[in-house]
Order: structure tokens, then C-alpha cells, then sequence
């Protein structure tokens, strides 16, 4: 993190805190509303033994909407937590930064300062910034204007900001931004096929026509991701290969879990009281109950991957106030140097893509191989996918390693993770 953003740092973390505290505190809520739901019935049964059901039912109703209320204050909450972390990691993603005024125009104007950044920090003569600089209230009056529909016009417009501004992302010494041509539309490329597809809304593309298939499917597989208590899982529904998903604050997907099964054991026993006792409200009752859980298959547990690793998660809003952190910081004279792994992922493949698609070192390579075997690796590699995308898994792994090695023989500085 850079020295003149350590002061909004830590003023951050104190509103983190008390976000958390809201939460924890709205859960109590919920919890103490359950607990008392069973009471009316109780004290009704004392009353008129005929009607006690009737208000067990009118009162398990009446939490089931408590609950939801509060629930949607404790959704919000967590936004606003991923917000406020995901701010604070784009900040501590910050290594270092160069300074516009010690870098010659023309080198802006070209990107070559991408390519000798590592010089150039060597070489700068300011090393740090004396002023403060505060962009969250900036960046969050940006992030709450009214959104533009997603389309192909928003897609450039976006490419073209993130090309006009100037910034770096880092790299290992044993690779150079040299070894790869085109390297000044890198970023804009990375942003394209990695950062919209996993936190962008369907890459941009125009969205189809309601399909309730697709509606039924997706709800099954996020309800079986909130059943699932495994932590390390995660449901690859992009494109690209599930090394770039980063799976981040799990508290949301245990307490939506546990919040969820509440009111659907709610539900169950009011539906029960509804139809066994034949009262003439009993419809009315069972709509209420079925609309009730509805809302929270549809809010709830089909966002909850979104809140977990998706464009509401901490990295997703990450990415989101990238752009703006970047314009607020070339505004001040500064270019930011990143750090990201999944950008470095990223260069990589387009590195050994590189090699054996343009070099006669790639006709060698291909040689080894059935042509159906390395065309398979290619286009593995050149879409970004995973190896479990493939089905022959154990062929294109070995092809993969024996690529690698011989990569490296020739005096390729290449290491893929």
C-alpha cells in the first residue's frame, strides 16, 4: 500500500468494524424472533384450544416476514462490507507508483513506460507522495450513478478508459512485458476475457429471453452451492478456467444457509397447520408461505454466489473501483503499479501461446504430438480454460508439462502455474 493512502486505510477499517457489528447485531434479531414464534401459540392454547392453531399460524407468518425484513438489512450489510474490503484491497494491491512528471510525453503516448517501469522506479526522483489522497467518496459517486444496460458500446466504452489511463500491473523479474507483443493492449485485453466474464453480467453480452429452464437450473445448482458445506467449492459458470475465480468472505453463504433453512422449517410448519386444521383462510395462508420462500430462492440463494466470489463479492467490487482509483490517482500526477496474480496468470498464457503459434520452435512442438491432441492444448490455452474442460485430461496434461519443459530448454524464461 502506498504511504498517503494509509490514513483512509485505517479510517476504512474502523467503518468495516462497525459493519460487522450491524450484522452480527440484526442476526441477534433473527434469532430472538425465532425463538418467540411459538409463543402465541402457547398462550393461545390457554385461551380457546379451537383457535390456538390459528394463532400459531397468523404468528409464524408474521416472523417469517420479521425475518425477511431483517434479512434484507443484513444482505445490504454485506455489499456494503464487500465494498468497503474490496476498496481497501485494491488499495493494498498498490506496491508502488511512478510519477507522470519524471516520465518523458512521448513514452506516455506509446506505453513504452509499461514495458521500462522497473527501470523508471529505480531512476524517479520523488519517492513518495507528501499529499494525502482520498477517492472512496469519489469512486462511490461514480459506482451509485445511474448503470448505462450492459452492451457492446458499454464493453468499448469501458476498454477505451481503461487504455486512456495510465497504469501498471507488475511482474516477477523473470518475465518482461518485452517478451510479448502488443504488450500496451494487455490490460485491455485482460480486462475483455477475464474481469468482465467473472464479474461482469454475462461478459457484457446481450441478455436473452427469460427462460424458465434456465431459471430452474440455475436456482438448483445455487441452492445445492448453499446446502454444500465444503468452503473450498465453487461453481465455475464462466468460461475461463476456475484459477481465476477467487472465492472470498464465506460468513455471507453460512449465515444466508442457516437464515434459509429457518424459514423454509417455518414455512413447512405453518403449511402444516394450514391445511390439517381446514381453515377457510388455508389458500390464503399457503400463498403467503410459498411467495415467502420464492423471495428468498430468487434474492437470496441464487445471488448468494455473487456475494461470495461473484460482482457483488470483495474482489468483484475490486475490480469495480479499479477504473476509478486509477483516474483519481493519474489526476494527482501518479501512476499506480499493481499487483494481481490473475493478471500474471493471464500474461503467461498469452506467453506460451506466443511461442508456439509464432516461432518455428511451435512447428517442433507440434510435431510431437496427434494433431487433434495439440490442437486441444492450443485452444485450451488461448481461451483460457482449465483442464477440466477437456475431456482427455490426462493426454493434454502431459502435453501440457512436455510443452513446459521443452519451453524451457530452449531458454524460454517460462513458468506456468
Amino acid at each position: 500500500m502506498l504511504e498517503f493512502s494509509d490514513k483512509e486505510y485505517q479510517n476504512l477499517r474502523g467503518d468495516v468494524k462497525e459493519v460487522r457489528s450491524c450484522i452480527t447485531t440484526y442476526i441477534g434479531y433473527i434469532i430472538s424472533a425465532t425463538i418467540l414464534s411459538g409463543l402465541p401459540g402457547i398462550v393461545g392454547s390457554f385461551i380457546e384450544k379451537k383457535s390456538s392453531s390459528d394463532y400459531q399460524i397468523i404468528f409464524t407468518l408474521t416472523t417469517m416476514i420479521a425475518v425477511t425484513f431483517l434479512f434484507e438489512i443484513i444482505w445490504y450489510k454485506f455489499k456494503s462490507h464487500n465494498r468497503l474490503v474490496g476498496y481497501m484491497q485494491l488499495m493494498l494491491q498498490e506496491q508502488s507508483c511512478l510519477f507522470i512528471e519524471d516520465i518523458k510525453p512521448d513514452h506516455l503516448e506509446n506505453g513504452k513506460y509499461i514495458k521500462d517501469y522497473k527501470k523508471l522506479l529505480k531512476k524517479k526522483k520523488k519517492t513518495n507522495y507528501s499529499n494525502e489522497i482520498t477517492s472512496w467518496e469519489v469512486i462511490m459517486a461514480a459506482h451509485n450513478r445511474p448503470k448505462v444496460p450492459h452492451s457492446d458500446e458499454t464493453l468499448q466504452r469501458i476498454l477505451k478508459s481503461s487504455s486512456d489511463l495510465k497504469y501498471v500491473f507488475s511482474m516477477p523479474d523473470k518475465y518482461g512485458y518485452s517478451n510479448l507483443k502488443n504488450y500496451k493492449d494487455l490490460d485491455s485485453e485482460f480486462f475483455k476475457e477475464i474481469i468482465f466474464k467473472v464479474y461482469g453480467e454475462s461478459g457484457f453480452k446481450e441478455k436473452k429471453r427469460f427462460l424458465i429452464i434456465s431459471y430452474i437450473k440455475q436456482l438448483f445448482v445455487s441452492l445445492r452451492y448453499l446446502v454444500k458445506s465444503d468452503s473450498r467449492r465453487i461453481i465455475n459458470d464462466t468460461e475461463i478456467d476456475r484459477k481465476y475465480l477467487v472465492s472470498g468472505w464465506k460468513y455471507p453463504k453460512e449465515v444466508t444457509r442457516i437464515a434459509f433453512f429457518v424459514i423454509v422449517l417455518l414455512g413447512c410448519f405453518s403449511a402444516f397447520l394450514a391445511i390439517f386444521h381446514l381453515h377457510t383462510w388455508s389458500w390464503a395462508y399457503l400463498i403467503v408461505i410459498l411467495f415467502i420462500i420464492w423471495w428468498w430462492l430468487h434474492i437470496y440463494v441464487v445471488n448468494i454466489k455473487d456475494i461470495v466470489y461473484g460482482k457483488n463479492s470483495i474482489d468483484g467490487y475490486c475490480w469495480s473501483f479499479f477504473l476509478s482509483r486509477v483516474r483519481t490517482l493519474n489526476t494527482a500526477g501518479i501512476i499506480p503499479i499493481y499487483f494481481s496474480r490473475n493478471f500474471i496468470r493471464f500474461f503467461k498464457s498469452k506467453m506460451i501461446f506466443q511461442i508456439l503459434t509464432t516461432t518455428g520452435f511451435g512447428v517442433e512442438l507440434r510435431n510431437m504430438f496427434a494433431e487433434d491432441e495439440y490442437e486441444l492444448y492450443l485452444k485450451k490455452i488461448q481461451n483460457y480454460r482449465g483442464l477440466e474442460s477437456i475431456n482427455d485430461e490426462k493426454e493434454i496434461e502431459f502435453i501440457h508439462k512436455k510443452v513446459v519443459e521443452c519451453i524451457k530448454k530452449r531458454g524460454y524464461n517460462y513458468h506456468y502455474e
